[in-house]
């Protein structure tokens, strides 16, 4: 039908009266000015973060307070982004404040990782490179960074002597290079370092360079690895006030319980009659004993002797303070640290205070430099142990029960024959050490045009440490006061010495980076050169009057001694590294350095040290570029030559050794001073050398939440200095070094990694790492190290060296091979060799490799949840293949005729009538066969150990902001709290019997922003 005009009229009436409306509904929605504050979950505020409207273009950015103002709609939704953070939604309502945190991406391969001279993005990277982050360090709440890497990256093996003040972890890197030092390199900001000098709240973050082309770039000093360290450092727009601290109690792990007295008697009745003599004490004596202590101590003493030297528990403490701030011209950050320990015995404290002072300066837009300072002293106090030849532990646990350490008036006793270890740990003198560090570091970095920078850094370092060693004489009395000997030393004797060492090291480098539409390329050339000197002197005197004025003066002028030296080293080198990828899939590196050594003669001191490696990231590919499940895949292979020149500063030089002599002459005794060559020279020795390679895959799948890393590699050590026989007629004291041994070392590694948000109120994460590592001796040229831990062709480094066992004798033991020939039913048997000439049980027919001293499929894993404002974190640790061998101390009764034992042997030794028991019958007759070392006292020492559990909670934002503060969090936490294992009762399987114990730390803490 026509439209008519009156129709017209119509629609256009009605479409005015559409538009009428819809403009009066947008009039009604009223606006609202809306301000807040966008930071990240440490407070810090996000500098430039983008808010807009949600639908429109409409929005603004944080300043450098992070603050924020727009005016939006009531009930419309903002979105808020940031390079680095996920990118959040909020709903306005009618709210006007907001105080907005990001999270930080979960994508990961943009990541930059710290390498030698440089960065790299994480894809970027073709070796095998592992590196782990400040909250991982911070939340093992160590004293010591080394303690903090156990069980965090695999490949990376940290093992614990000791758990005494101050102790720290000895690293291996990818399993023992050499027979020789395989301690791995250490870099602080850049510059040569020791991984403990860090206090480890300074870490901004740490990478290991486990493989030859990764640490190629380090040459000679990278045969055992490489560990960079970087500090943290003020960011621009930054002004932060940080406090973050603990404290806790220490305990032992676990303690072996010792055999009580009347225990001690009775098998020693047994022990005696075994031999066919007589029993020592009657059955009235001894069950009437512990009735009798309680009369008469002094008579009958029964001396829990680890309960008298260890107290119950020890105050561990560690705080740190910071302040952070800066703009685009200077950037600085103080942090002040301190921690300390006291020890779980008498008179054994550590303490260490650090000073990093890190300066960030920009002098223009193509000139910008950092000035750095470190400065620690670390004090540590501890008992004199001179006066006998085991640890006070050892020696503790060692003494029986009637023993006396007190008299019942509260004076020392003589212990047995003067070892008393009570009454070492308070009046047997002290051991005092004061070590003074400073370490320096000046950078310049020089861009003249874009792509090019030109740097220069200087790193010098000071070491002054002093100790101060009293050893005095302890006169014990009788229980009526009646002098009765002393400790063995006669008069006091003081030892002071002094050593000194200064280093610096000087690096110049030019770095040039360039992109050409898919091509991307980056140079490094430079120059290091490395100088340290050290000074040692040290006086003695023996005999003071007063023997609490312990200064050197006040001794005997007639009985000192003195000595000192002084040594230095140098090493020169020049580096060169080149990297090509095309479109973000195929990448390529090389790294060749040259070194020379003053260690080495001039004629053989150079080494060149290349490599090369490779990756392709296959996800990047068009064919895989829509699959949604695959965020990343790169696989990566490498080779590398790597060198050592840590074999002491004049191996190849004819050294001369002093001797002094008295004769006599015309009637007077005339000293005399002597020197001879005792050690041949080889001129040509030069670097150990080791030569790697390594393939492995990086995987990322569902967003990068499950992250998936393996590696495989194989590492040869060839030219190993190792001492070789000489004729004796050549007339030379000990043999030289010579370039001989070989060895090898073979693994694999692996780790998984599961990151998940939930929602804004909770969020969780699980790790877990596993790595093996195979070392075997190639070549020793015969000169295998025999003992009861052998060094030997064919074998690996260390491996348990004895006998094999076939049980216990019966009564057939006539018709089997012994080793003394007076071994009766209930000794232990051994296995007579194949190919032996003697028809007895012999050392050098019989004994063979029964074990591995080295630890093998060594993991951790971790859990961590944060719900809301609480976070809670788990860590696991441990070893899944090792052996180890028990002590005497742990398996042998009435050692050396008269020591104490663990209880746990009490019932459980071979008799007649307990033929299945776990240790043999008790004999002085047949000790020297039972405890001699074999498989029998072998024991697994894989382990699963708790390392470290926390719990903490975040006060909210909302509430802190009314008082100023940017961040309050209160965490309880525990160290080392259980462990999983099959060592006999009260024994850690990380620490030898004589050792300090292991400790599980209990503390609580604050962590407080500014």
């Amino acid at each position: 039908m026509p439209i008519t005009v009156l129709m017209k009229w119509r629609i256009l009436l009605l479409s005015m009266v559409g538009i009428f409306l819809w403009n009066n509904a947008l009039a009604q929605q009223e606006k609202i000015t809306i301000s807040g504050t966008v930071a990240d979950p440490d407070g810090n505020p996000v500098i430039g973060a983008n808010i807009v409207i949600a639908g429109t273009t409409t929005g603004t950015m944080t300043n450098f307070d992070g603050k924020f103002k727009l005016g939006v709609p009531v009930n419309s939704r903002i979105i808020v982004t940031s390079i680095g953070y996920e990118e959040k939604t909020i709903n306005v309502g009618t709210s006007t404040e907001f105080d907005i945190v990001l999270r930080e991406a979960q994508e990961q391969l943009n990541e930059v990782v710290i390498i030698g001279y440089g960065t790299q993005k994480k894809a970027d990277l073709t070796g095998a490179v592992a590196s782990v982050d400040a909250e991982v360090i911070a939340e093992r709440k160590t004293p010591q960074l080394s303690q903090a890497l156990q069980g965090s990256i695999p490949g990376v093996t940290v093992t614990r002597s000791s758990g005494e003040p101050g102790s720290t972890g000895d690293i291996l890197i990818r399993g023992q290079t050499t027979l020789n030092n395989s301690t791995p390199l250490v870099m602080i900001d850049g510059a040569p370092g020791a991984i403990d000098d860090v206090d480890p709240e300074d870490v901004q973050s740490l990478t290991v360079l486990k493989d030859a082309a990764s640490a190629a770039i380090y040459g000679s000093r990278a045969a055992a690895g490489v560990i960079i360290i970087t500090t943290k450092r003020a960011k621009v727009g930054e002004l932060s006030v940080t406090y973050n601290g603990d404290v806790g109690i220490q305990r032992p792990t676990t303690l072996p319980e010792m055999v009580d007295v009347q225990d001690y008697y009775r098998m020693q009745n047994e022990y005696k009659e075994n031999d066919g003599l007589a029993p020592l004490w009657s059955d009235y004596y001894i069950n009437n004993y512990k009735d009798n202590s309680v009369v008469n101590p002094d008579l009958y003493p029964n001396t829990d002797w680890q309960n008298e030297l260890l107290k119950k528990n020890a105050i561990q403490q560690r705080h740190n303070f910071s302040i952070a701030g800066g703009n685009d011209v200077v950037r600085s950050k103080m942090s002040f640290g301190y921690s300390a320990q006291e020890g779980l015995i008498p008179n054994f404290n550590w303490e260490r205070y650090t000073l990093q002072l890190n300066n960030n300066i920009k002098i223009n837009r193509k000139l910008k430099g950092a000035l750095d300072m470190y400065l620690r002293q670390s004090n540590k106090e501890q008992p004199n142990e001179g006066h006998h030849s085991n640890s006070f532990y050892a020696g503790a646990r060692s003494l029986p029960a009637f023993y006396p350490a007190y008299w019942s008036d509260g004076t020392f006793a003589n212990g047995k024959d003067g070892n008393n270890p009570v009454a070492f740990v308070n009046k047997g003198g002290y051991k005092d050490n004061q070590t003074n560090f400073a370490r320096f570091r000046a950078r310049l970095d020089f861009q003249p045009i874009k792509d090019l920078t030109i740097s220069a850094q200087v790193a010098p370092k000071f070491n002054f440490n002093n100790s101060k060693n009293m050893l005095r004489v302890i006169d014990y009395y009788d229980m009526e006061g009646n002098w009765i000997g002393n400790t063995g030393k006669s008069q006091d004797k003081l030892t002071e010495s002094r050593n000194e060492s200064f280093s610096i090291n000087q690096q110049y480098t030019i770095t040039y980076n360039k992109r050409i539409n898919n091509h991307n390329f980056s140079a490094l050339a430079g120059y290091e050169s490395n100088y340290y000197r050290e000074k040692t002197l040290e006086a003695e005197r023996i005999g003071y009057v007063l023997p609490d004025y312990d200064e050197l003066n006040a001794g005997n002028v007639d009985m000192w001694s003195n000595k000192g030296g002084q040594s230095e080293n140098a090493l020169s080198s020049v580096f060169a590294r080149v990297s090509y990828n095309y479109k973000n899939k195929y990448y390529i590196q090389s790294n060749i350095r040259y070194d020379g050594s003053s260690r080495f003669h001039p004629d053989h001191r150079w080494g060149f040290f290349p490599s090369v490696s490779g990756g392709w990231n296959i996800s990047n590919e068009d064919f895989l570029m829509n699959v949604d499940w695959l965020s990343n895949l790169k696989v990566r292979g490498s080779w590398g030559r790597l060198g050592n020149q840590r074999v002491g500063n004049y191996a190849y030089t004819a050294n001369m050794s002093r001797s002094n002599s008295y004769v006599y002459a015309g009637g007077v005794v005339v000293p005399l001073t002597s020197y001879a060559q005792q050690d041949m020279a080889i001129e040509n020795i030069t670097w150990e050398t080791t030569e790697g390679y390594d393939i492995g895959f990086d995987a990322a799948f569902l967003d990068d939440r499950l992250n998936v890393n393996f590696d495989w590699y194989y590492k040869r050590t060839y030219d190993i200095l190792l001492k070789l026989d000489i004729p004796l007629y050549l007339g030379y004291a000990n043999p030289p070094l010579q370039n001989a041994g070989i060895v090898d070392n073979q693994g694999w590694e692996v780790t998984v990694n599961w990151r998940d948000i939930i929602n804004d109120d909770l969020s969780y994460s699980i790790g877990f790492n596993l790595s093996d590592n195979k070392n075997t001796v190639v070549d020793m040229k015969g000169a295998n190290q025999l003992g009861n831990q052998v060094t030997m062709e064919g074998q690996e480094y260390k491996a348990w060296y004895g006998y094999e066992n076939l049980g216990y004798f019966g009564d057939d033991h006539a018709d089997h091979a012994k080793l003394t020939g007076q071994e009766m039913p209930g000794d232990i048997r051994y296995k007579k060799q194949p190919g032996g000439e003697s028809e007895m049980i012999n050392a050098e027919e019989d004994r063979v490799v029964i074990g591995s001293s080295l630890p093998r499929y060594t993991f951790g894993a971790n859990f961590g949840v944060n719900y809301k404002n609480i976070d809670f974190g788990l860590i696991l640790q441990g070893v899944g293949k090792t052996d180890v061998m028990l002590s005497t101390s742990q398996v042998q009764p009435f050692s050396g005729s008269f020591r104490n034992y663990p209880s746990y042997i009490v019932g459980n030794y071979w008799t007649p009538e307990n033929t299945d028991a776990d240790y043999p019958r008790l004999s002085d007759q047949g000790a020297k066969s039972n405890y001699a070392k074999s498989d029998f006292w072998l024991v697994n020492g894989a382990y699963l150990r708790i390392k470290n559990i926390t719990l903490g909670y975040t006060l909210p934002r909302s509430l802190l902001k009314k008082v100023g503060v940017k961040k309050f969090r209160i965490y309880a936490s525990v160290n080392d709290l259980w462990s999983f294992n099959h060592m006999p009762k009260g024994w850690d399987p990380e620490i030898s019997s004589t050792d300090y114990p292991l400790l599980t730390t209990y503390m609580t803490g604050i962590s407080l922003k500014f």
